[in-house]
């Protein structure tokens, strides 16, 4: 196994809600699962909480602000590179429900496409086949509709972030 393989990649995603519907978008090309559609979100940087890298993404890729108010889950996979320049490894991903004021969003360019504010059942209904892997437990959640409290990770990384 390369040294590349060994680290570990931490990932927020955030299923932002407005109106009833939620946002998906979709990967530009070059970009990581180039194509596919999935919740905004992504690599987590050091010097913030998992809770603001989340917010960050979002901000940066979409243009909106976002409430989070729930945790949908927690998952972890391993991924394997697609092409040169992809990550590989253990990946763990934080996955957030949050609401917006505003369905206007702004793509940021290279990183997100195309954006599309879907109702739960077309969601369900959407190709398998052109979803990031995660959508499948993150519709799951939603149609559960149920989140566990942002605070049950979040005040352990209030102490212990810069560790």
């Amino acid at each position: 196994m390369d040294k590349e393989n060994k680290r570990v990649w931490l990932v927020a995603g955030v299923a932002i809600e407005y109106k009833g519907k939620y946002l998906i978008t979709q990967q530009a090309t070059g970009a990581f699962h180039e194509g596919k559609w999935a919740i905004p979100g992504g690599r987590i940087e050091g010097g913030a909480t998992i809770l603001e890298n989340a917010k960050r993404e979002v901000l940066e890729e979409t243009g909106l602000k976002v409430k989070i108010t729930g945790l949908l889950g927690i998952l972890r996979k391993e991924i394997k590179r697609e092409k040169e320049g992809d990550p590989a490894g253990p990946l763990i991903n934080f996955l957030y429900y949050g609401k917006t004021t505003t369905d206007k969003v702004i793509t940021r360019r290279g990183e997100i496409s195309n954006s599309r504010w879907l109702a739960l059942e077309e969601l369900k209904t959407f190709p398998k086949e052109n979803f990031r892997p995660i959508m499948e437990f993150v519709i799951k959640k939603l149609e559960d509709k149920r989140t566990f409290p942002i605070d049950i990770i979040q005040e352990d990384i209030k102490k212990n972030h810069n560790l």
